[in-house]
């Protein structure tokens, strides 16, 4: 039977197998990346998903008020959410690319500036309720396809 033997190099031996020592971790690697989810992007993805079930919930109903008002007309409607989803197919190519090239953070960096500028034009033509009807109703259609996109 083989036993625990030393070689000539002070490794150790067993059962004529030469070991070598494993290499001893340091604590702290100063290579190493900091998570994703610091505590400020754990506050925007929150708020960015605030805001994303506020548009959904609470804007997007406006849309049929606007059709039975005549203000806007079935085919229009019709035009804008089928440009949205295309805008929301379109974009999760573009961002899964940019995820496969760049790295997901910067896929999801880009999708959230995507997000918030659609989320922007959506609160300007609101905010734009007695100044412009064209700007009322413009930006939170364009809101909604760059919406769509990020």
């Amino acid at each position: 039977m083989g036993g625990r033997k030393t070689g000539d190099d002070g490794h150790t031996l067993w059962a004529g197998y030469h070991t070598v020592p494993r290499k001893k971790l340091e604590p702290s690697c100063k290579n190493r990346r900091k998570p994703f989810y610091t505590p400020t992007m754990l506050l925007l993805t929150t708020c960015l998903t605030f805001v994303d079930t506020f548009t959904v919930g609470l804007v997007n109903p406006v849309y049929p008020q606007l059709v039975q008002s005549k203000v806007i007309g079935a085919t229009s409607y019709a035009m804008i959410m089928s440009a949205a989803n295309a805008a929301a197919l379109a974009g999760s190519t573009l961002f899964g690319r940019l995820s496969d090239l760049h790295g997901r953070r910067v896929a999801i960096i880009a999708s959230t500036c995507t997000a918030s500028l659609g989320y922007l034009c959506y609160f300007v033509g609101f905010a734009c309720e007695g100044h412009s009807d064209v700007l009322r109703l413009a930006l939170p259609a364009a809101g909604r396809v760059v919406g769509g996109m990020g």
